[in-house]
């Protein structure tokens, strides 16, 4: 009689619900832990080196997927963040999920039909390992996130086959939040009397945009943190962090010329700090240090800049996933302000790269200047061979030698009508052994309207809606499935 009522009792056992811990608890807990781990931080640090190096994606073997391409990963990772925020899963959860789908399609065929599928049971995998039990999600809202394109039982052998593969080494990573982490672990060193919640907000944002891109892959996940954070510093106008990593640049940079003239002399008194033939340290937050580290930061930060300056020069907005996710942050009036403040310094950035085509200048004076300009954008405070930063004007770094606009913007036309015949799969292979393949390519440099500053009205182009999306399976054009309940 009353079966469709409101007032409708539900009979079996009551559900459980989490139980609260006392959050000073917690803390007594969490600093019981660090004083437990301290005399063992070398040993770690060498540990996670150890992870961040073994068994990586490697974009090359994604690129030899028959069925895959790289347009799809940003709406596969749009559907995977919505779900993950969905579901009110950790951050680790996420990348440690993103980490797991990487390697498995580097080692597997993965079909279209199936690309979602991987994505989703990774996000189950991951909530296993880094979430706890009552907030791992059920079959019944995987199945339901993904419309019901695939059956219950799907999941549960495509998380059979992603175990085997990887040879269940599912945690044997070590991943981009949790280099993050290791850098905030001595925050009251690094920044004194500041609050650092916005900083970490803000660094864990830029984290999940590198991975939209496959030539973040190439960067160990020390890197993509650290510029990471160096970014969120320059946005919220915080230098702390700059000053840190460049004065743990500076003093290897001293150890490694002090190490040079000793072995040139014949005595070989600090050969613990040689890890392999070449010199290298391990410190943290950048673990292993070598001569190949700044130059690796610099590049990772000007993969940063390039996609938050997308949105001006080549009207390619930022993931609408992340926009979501961090719209009560009010994250994109700091972006606004920064590129709106620095586009001009970006756009001279874009044509030193430029130059870098031409052969009839000088390619080390060239990266000596992007070196600059970059640092400049970032907040890092290195030393320079020549001439020091402050005392050069902006006005150097405008070549008159360039490539005149008309030019570039033949160029540009030409590059994209081959893009569009060849799709988005694109070499990872770089054009010089300086820069990857998205920030320089052979016919533009960091976006399309780079020499095109003082004649192209970036804010009247207008915006396309890309045609592509209509080739992706049905289920990730509406992103979660509209009827998805995450307390089915």
């Amino acid at each position: 009689m009353f079966v469709n009522g409101p007032n409708i009792r539900n009979y079996g056992p009551p559900k459980l619900k989490p139980r609260q811990t006392h959050p000073l608890l917690a803390q007594l807990e969490i600093d019981a832990c660090a004083n437990s781990i301290k005399d063992y931080e070398k040993e770690l640090l060498v540990y996670f080196q150890e992870l961040q190096e073994y068994d990586t994606p490697n974009p090359k073997m994604i690129d030899n997927q028959p069925e895959l391409e790289w347009y799809m990963r940003p709406y596969l990772l749009d559907f995977l963040i919505d779900l993950h925020r969905a579901l009110k899963l950790s951050e680790p959860t996420l990348f440690l999920a993103i980490q797991i789908m990487d390697r498995y399609c580097s080692k597997r065929i993965v079909y279209q039909k199936h690309y979602q599928l991987v994505t989703t049971t990774t996000l189950w995998i991951a909530a296993k390992i880094e979430d706890k039990k009552h907030k791992t999600p059920t079959l019944n809202q995987l199945t339901s996130a993904c419309s019901r394109v695939y059956e219950s039982y799907m999941f549960v052998q495509m998380e059979s086959h992603i175990l085997e593969t990887l040879d269940w080494k599912v945690r044997s990573c070590f991943t981009t939040v949790e280099a993050i982490q290791l850098c905030f672990k001595d925050a009251e060193i690094i920044w004194p009397m500041e609050d650092v919640s916005m900083l970490q907000i803000v660094s864990i944002f830029f984290a999940e945009l590198s991975c939209y891109d496959k030539h973040y892959m190439t960067f160990s996940s020390s890197v993509k943190a650290s510029a990471a954070i160096m970014l969120a510093s320059i946005l919220l106008g915080d230098n702390c962090f700059q000053k840190h990593i460049s004065a743990i640049l500076q003093e290897f940079s001293d150890i490694n010329t002090e190490t040079l003239s000793i072995d040139s002399a014949g005595q070989h008194g600090i050969n613990t700090y040689f890890e392999d033939d070449s010199f290298s340290i391990i410190c943290a937050p950048l673990l292993r240090i070598d001569e190949s580290t700044p130059t690796d930061i610099r590049r990772c930060c000007l993969l940063y800049l390039n996609d938050i300056f997308k949105p001006l020069t080549a009207n390619k907005e930022l993931p609408k996933a992340l926009v979501r996710k961090y719209e009560k942050m009010f994250l994109q009036d700091y972006i606004d302000a920064y590129t709106s403040h620095n586009i001009e310094t970006y756009l001279h950035l874009c044509k030193l790269t430029q130059a870098l085509l031409n052969t009839m200048h000088d390619r080390k004076q060239l990266i000596e200047q992007i070196n600059m300009v970059t640092d400049l954008m970032v907040g890092l405070e290195l030393q320079h061979e020549g001439f020091a930063l402050n005392e050069l004007p902006l006005k150097f770094y405008q070549n008159p030698v360039l490539p005149c606009s008309n030019e570039i913007k033949e160029e540009i036309i030409e590059t994209e009508d081959i893009q569009r015949q060849n799709c988005s799969r694109s070499s990872i292979d770089t054009t010089s052994p300086w820069t990857p393949a998205s920030v320089f390519s052979a016919k533009r440099s960091l976006s399309d309207a780079s020499s095109l500053d003082n004649e192209l009205d970036l804010g009247d182009v207008p915006k396309t809606k890309d045609p592509r999306i209509l080739r992706l399976p049905t289920p990730l054009r509406n992103s979660v499935s509209t009827v998805f309940d995450r307390d089915i």
